[in-house]
């Protein structure tokens, strides 16, 4: 699987296909973690958010990693900053060093099996500090006969493209949120666009303190 071949057209395929829906959601919790000093950015794409990361937490360094030479390429070209290190990896086989106080895995996880979901959240989660967060953003199959059916669609729609020009070999999306949970994470913030198709979370070891009352899963 390469996102090579959709790299300089990324941007544009979201913007047709969701609009700003996608942005929204990778953006929505940034007020919560402006004091993040070390993150862990994976599967970024194109910079775009992790450009409004840098902006929104003065002090952050940050990893990026992304299996794709030329996503890594087109995010350094937007975001030339001494306080990120570019790494390409494979997600399959990646295992982060050191300590983070954030992860961010925004529309990455759906491109993974259920054995790569559990296996790429364990090997995060464990490079997480104690009050470690983690923001994800993603697809999801929302409740109700219509809504569901739209989303099932788009995601068919979605993994035949993505299948025939990246080699993407996931047909199904799986929730992650059993994988979190299990590693004793709870979503302390969540929010849905695009008639509840993307979800936006928050999720931490503890809530923080003066939270809001946002369902946890």
């Amino acid at each position: 699987m390469s996102f090579d071949s959709v790299a300089r057209v990324y941007r544009l395929l979201e913007l047709l296909a969701f609009g700003g829906a996608l942005q929204r959601a990778r953006t929505a919790w940034l007020d919560d973690v402006r004091d993040a000093r070390s993150a862990l950015v994976v599967g970024e794409g194109d910079g775009r958010f992790l450009e409004q990361l840098l902006l929104a937490a003065p002090e952050v360094r940050v990893e990026c990693v992304d299996a794709s030479a030329k996503m890594l390429a087109t995010a350094a070209k937007r975001v030339r900053s001494e306080r990120v290190t570019w790494v390409q990896a494979d997600l399959a086989t990646y295992v982060p060093v050191g300590r983070h106080d954030l992860v961010i895995t925004h529309f990455v996880l759906d491109c993974l099996d259920a054995p790569g979901v559990a296996a790429l959240v364990s090997r995060l989660a464990a490079t997480l500090t104690d009050d470690g967060r983690w923001l994800l953003a993603d697809f999801r199959v929302p409740d109700g006969a219509l809504r569901s059916l739209r989303a099932r669609f788009w995601l068919f729609v979605m993994y035949g493209f993505f299948r025939v020009v990246a080699g993407l070999r996931v047909r199904s999306l799986v929730d992650p949120t059993p994988h979190l949970q299990a590693h004793g994470l709870r979503r302390t913030r969540w929010s849905e666009t695009d008639a509840g198709f993307v979800g936006s979370a928050l999720w931490s070891f503890r809530r923080p303190t003066g939270s809001s009352s946002a369902p946890a899963a």
